[in-house]
C-alpha cells in the first residue's frame, strides 16, 4: 500500500478506536472454550463430558477453559431447562463469575431442588461480559 493511502487508513482505524472507547463499548480477545458436564469434579474441572444424566444425580457441573481473560473478567453462567416432561424452556439460575489471576478455568454446578431432576433437555450457557463476546451453549440431558 503506498504512503498516500496508508495516512488516511490509519488515520480512520485510530478515529474508529477511539469512538469505541468513548462509546463505552467493552471489546476483548477473551474466549470461553471447550465446555464440559459432568456429575462429579476432578479438582475444578470436569474429568470427561458427559451428555445424559438420570433424574437422581444430585450436581450438575459445568467446567470449560477460559482463554485470553485477564483478572477480574465477568462471565455469565446460565442454566436452562428447554422442555421435556414439565414442558417448556424456562431459565433455572444464572451466576457471574470473576476470573482470577493465573486461571485458565472457570465452572459451576447446579444442585438439585426437587427430589429428581425432570426428565427432558437442559443447557448451560457461558458468556463472558464484553460487547463481541459470543456465548457458548452447551446441553445435556436428563433420562
Amino acid at each position: 500500500m503506498n504512503k498516500v493511502l496508508l495516512a488516511p487508513v490509519m488515520a480512520l482505524a485510530t478515529i474508529a478506536l477511539a469512538a469505541l472507547t468513548l462509546l463505552g463499548c467493552n471489546v476483548s480477545t477473551a474466549n470461553v472454550s471447550n465446555p464440559q458436564t459432568c456429575d462429579q469434579l476432578d479438582g475444578n474441572v470436569c474429568p470427561g463430558d458427559e451428555g445424559t444424566f438420570d433424574p437422581s444425580t444430585p450436581v450438575f457441573y459445568v467446567s470449560a477453559d477460559l482463554n485470553n481473560a485477564p483478572s477480574g473478567t465477568k462471565i455469565d453462567i446460565t442454566w436452562r431447562y428447554l422442555g421435556g416432561e414439565l414442558g417448556g424452556a424456562q431459565d433455572i439460575d444464572t451466576v457471574t463469575l470473576t476470573s482470577e489471576e493465573d486461571s485458565n478455568t472457570l465452572q459451576s454446578s447446579l444442585e438439585k431442588g426437587t427430589s429428581t431432576w425432570p426428565r427432558g433437555d437442559y443447557e448451560v450457557v457461558l458468556k463472558i461480559q464484553t460487547d463481541n463476546a459470543e456465548p457458548v451453549h452447551k446441553t445435556f440431558s436428563v433420562k
